[in-house]
């Protein structure tokens, strides 16, 4: 029932894109996120061209537009069908941005960036 409430449907998502990749790209994919508290980020790649992500990182911007790393260890390695990251909880962000660091080739589609609201078991669920 956790999962289901969880990831049930995203909070606020868009379509991705193609992507170049690597150290000196410019191509993101940008979320607005303004009045949206989350604490999970789900990332999806289009595999139809095949796996290609192979590093990328979270940002998330404040209201001033500065941006933030999304927290310790939400610079990813691949992509794949889904990933998900649980960051810390994210109230103040206006904007999500991911970016593609590294791929298999120079360009990756990706195919969603979603945020969710994670609702965890009780206690009494657990038992």
């Amino acid at each position: 029932a956790a999962l289901r409430a969880s990831f049930g449907a995203p909070l606020a998502q868009t379509a991705g894109g193609r992507l170049r990749c690597g150290p000196e790209t410019t191509d993101h994919v940008v979320l607005s996120v303004a009045g949206v508290a989350f604490d999970a980020v789900q990332c999806r790649e289009d595999l139809r061209e095949g796996q290609r992500i192979a590093q990328y990182a979270l940002e998330w911007q404040d209201g001033a537009g500065a941006w933030y790393s999304l927290g310790k260890g939400v610079h990813g390695q691949t992509v794949g069908h889904r990933v998900i990251d649980v960051v810390a909880l994210r109230t103040e962000a206006v904007a999500l941005r991911f970016t593609c660091v590294e791929a298999v080739d120079d360009v990756a589609v990706l195919q969603q960036l979603a945020v969710y609201r994670l609702h965890r078991p009780s206690a009494a669920a657990e038992v």
